[in-house]
């Protein structure tokens, strides 16, 4: 089963990243590291499979930076993943994360936002624009938005959706999400170590600074 995992790990590895992140995963003796010009993805085989895969969204392309795992279920019984089996640490700093349902109705709200706005103001970013204000500041900040930019409504409408959440796994079954830090950006960082708890099974995932 662990064949199956690393060929999805290479299929979202290689979909919809069309930047270059800050961040680059760092795999140990015991891992794998699968790269392209856009993302980076750390394979830590134990009794579970798992993985982290860094991506443009640790830039904080949206509101605030983020990472994914991915988990696959190798035992015979149902596994539980959440956001409680994780700890991150930046620069050996803890850092605390956010659970996707503290903060899914702000971000509904602001890509209802950006959909009302998108096609007609022209070109315009929405460092021009009113109620930019009332956006996340890196959306704002980055002046990665026009008005005519519907795909990234749809971006981020496909980055809410994927957040990880607390989730029961079947016997080989897999499941990703997105892991967002509770900062606002990590310019100043050049180290990030998550710990993942699998079944009691503890998985280290270096990432540093590309």
């Amino acid at each position: 089963m662990k064949k199956v995992l690393f060929s999805l790990g290479i299929c979202l590895l290689l979909q919809g990243c069309q930047s270059s992140p800050d961040f680059l995963g760092k795999a140990s003796q015991d891992q794998r590291l699968i790269t392209n010009d856009s993302a980076s993805k750390i394979l830590s085989e134990q009794t579970h499979t798992a993985a982290v895969e860094v991506d443009k969204y640790i830039n904080g392309v949206f509101d605030k930076p983020a990472f994914k795992v991915v988990v696959m279920n190798q035992n015979t019984t149902p596994l539980t993943i959440s956001t409680e089996n994780i700890q991150v640490f930046v620069d050996g700093q803890p850092v605390a994360l956010i659970a996707p349902s503290k903060v899914q109705a702000e971000r509904l709200r602001t890509a209802n936002h950006l959909e009302s706005k998108a096609g007609n103001r022209g070109t315009r970013s929405l460092n021009g624009a009113p109620d930019s204000g009332n956006l996340p500041s890196n959306i704002s900040r980055n002046g990665i938005y026009s008005p005519n930019n519907a795909r990234l409504t749809q971006n981020y409408r496909s980055f809410i959706s994927s957040q990880l959440d607390t989730e029961t796994l079947a016997p080989n079954q897999i499941y990703a999400g997105y892991v967002t830090l509770g900062v606002d950006t990590l310019s100043q960082a050049s180290n990030i170590k998550v710990i993942m708890n699998v079944d009691s099974e503890e998985h280290i995932f270096n990432i540093v600074r590309s």
